[in-house]
């Protein structure tokens, strides 16, 4: 809201959540929830419900979740353009780590091969500002939360992590580091805007 006003300046946030389910406005919980809200609760999940697009998904540890507020007015008003540019710096990244990944067409997110999915994407767009964003499974342990879901809605999808491909769970001081590195580029960089990093 204070970006939308005016009054504060962009963000990337970058965290690792405690177990949650979040699922879209749109989102039919009984076609998509595979357990009952008071099993999960007994496992130390929430469930909430949110504004961003999108539909069910799986947040907790062993995934990096990268929040944008981003003012698109500054670089192209496209949601499409938008979300592409999200799932082109998941795969920059995931190259980084010998991962081969891809996108596939009317499915949004970055895949490691047409059933695996490695990163989910959901986002809302108010007034050209960006809310919400992205989840990159790291490890072995952000799969297992997905099996309480069937995954974005899609019964074929199963998760995948960089752990499950490379072998190995990113150090994640580095990973940040790439992180913040590529999506500077993607929406600072390439459209020649000034940037002042706080932390």
């Amino acid at each position: 809201a204070a970006l939308i006003a005016g009054s504060e300046s962009e963000a990337f946030l970058f965290c690792e959540h405690s177990p949650v389910i979040t699922y879209g406005s749109s989102t039919e919980l009984s076609k998509v929830l595979l357990a009952k809200p008071e099993a999960l609760e007994s496992k130390g999940i929430k469930l909430i419900k949110t504004d961003r697009g999108g539909n069910i998904t799986y947040h907790g540890p062993g995934q990096l979740v990268c929040y944008f507020m981003l003012d698109l007015k500054k670089r192209r008003q496209d949601v499409s353009w938008y979300l592409r540019s999200l799932e082109q710096g998941v795969i920059e990244l995931l190259t980084s780590y010998h991962v081969e990944a891809i996108t596939i067409p009317s499915q949004t997110g970055v895949w490691t091969s047409k059933q695996a999915k490695i990163c989910s994407i959901g986002v809302r767009i108010s007034r050209w500002c960006s809310m919400h964003g992205l989840a990159l499974n790291l490890s072995r342990e952000a799969e297992q939360g997905f099996r309480t879901i069937v995954p974005c809605g899609i019964s074929a999808a199963k998760p995948s992590s960089i752990e499950a491909i490379s072998g190995q769970i990113p150090d994640k001081s580095e990973l940040l580091k790439r992180t913040s590195e590529i999506f500077m580029k993607h929406f600072y960089d390439d459209f020649h805007l000034d940037l002042s990093i706080t932390r």
